[in-house]
């Protein structure tokens, strides 16, 4: 059974913490219309963190004491351990210890929930690929596609694939706020390879359970020919207004000067390497000069590909059924 004592030990939460919020989830499921009855413990625990993440310093600064947060969150020695890996600096600055600790603990549910449905090729076959249509092998680069990856847990990634071969590409779709949109749930994002597997290697660490994965899809050309680029002022002022909560009714809606932005069907632009809460400490968007996460092998910024127009998704989806393939991050 998922909701157990046990399956909150397996999150990463200390045994006396997570036996404290088993017993209180179990109170409120004795009350028929109490506020989480019938809810699954995942998002009992998922309170909990944003609860205390509240009252306590939560940190998100490489200069803030990380560790005496997660242990004031609950977090035990190994997954302590696992998030303030310094071989993973770079991808854990973009979030706060609170943040990292949910994102954990939601892909060891997805992992648990999926265990008895994962389907895996063996790994000699292709290499240990796993992909819809086994004839056709993943290569560098493939004449009129190119190559976009998506990096994370293998239980999470592999759901695209359906049994008859197509794609459900909304089981990728990137929960907000994103570093281009505040509220949008329906926009697919690419990266490039070595931050892919930056991800899958990290969700591995933090969730060893779990494998990481890195998904690639390998689309038509000339679905990528409609796209807008940002950068310099105009993707500071985006970031600014997608990542911060609102301080009046004038910042609910993005500037007029920026519509074109989320209006193109593909938008191109580095990726931010700063945490929200940093973000909403700054005191203007020009702070957010040089907030870039940088690649590994070459220190140059990385790039995402956030597809936002439904009509492109379905392009993708369909044209690249047979041309996706997911590997291991190992």
């Amino acid at each position: 059974m998922l909701n157990s004592k046990e399956t909150l030990e397996f999150f990463g939460l200390q045994p006396h913490v997570a036996e404290d919020i088993f017993n209180s989830w179990l109170r409120f499921q004795q009350t028929p219309g109490e506020l989480g009855y019938e809810g699954d413990s995942i998002s009992f625990t998922v309170y909990y963190v944003k609860s205390i993440a509240r009252i306590i310093e939560d940190a998100w600064l490489p200069t803030h004491d990380w560790r005496r947060a997660l242990a004031e969150l609950g977090i035990n020695r190994q997954l302590t351990d696992a998030i303030i890996d310094s071989n993973f600096d770079e991808v854990r600055k973009s979030r706060s210890a609170s943040a990292w600790v949910i994102d954990t603990f939601r892909t060891s549910w997805e992992f648990l929930q999926g265990l008895d449905k994962r389907v895996r090729r063996k790994k000699d076959e292709q290499n240990g690929l796993v992909a819809p249509s086994p004839s056709t092998a993943p290569r560098p680069a493939i004449d009129g596609r190119t190559m976009l990856h998506k990096g994370g847990a293998m239980t999470r990634l592999a759901s695209v694939f359906r049994e008859d071969g197509s794609l459900h590409i909304s089981r990728l779709f990137s929960p907000p706020p994103t570093d281009f949109h505040r509220e949008r749930s329906d926009l697919l994002s690419f990266t490039e390879l070595d931050i892919a597997k930056q991800y899958a290697s990290f969700c591995q660490l933090r969730v060893p359970a779990e494998e990481g994965g890195v998904l690639t899809f390998a689309i038509p050309n000339e679905l990528l020919g409609n796209f807008k680029e940002i950068e310099g002022q105009d993707w500071q002022q985006l970031l600014w207004w997608a990542r911060r909560r609102p301080e009046s009714l004038d910042e609910i809606d993005p500037p007029a000067s920026l519509a074109g932005y989320l209006e193109a069907p593909l938008l191109i632009g580095v990726i931010c390497g700063t945490a929200t809460d940093k973000i909403d400490q700054l005191q203007s968007s020009c702070e957010l000069s040089g907030q870039y996460m940088k690649t590994r092998t070459d220190d140059t910024n990385a790039s995402q590909y956030v597809f936002q127009s439904r009509a492109l998704q379905g392009h993708i989806q369909n044209q690249c059924a047979g041309w996706v393939w997911i590997r291991s991050s190992q």
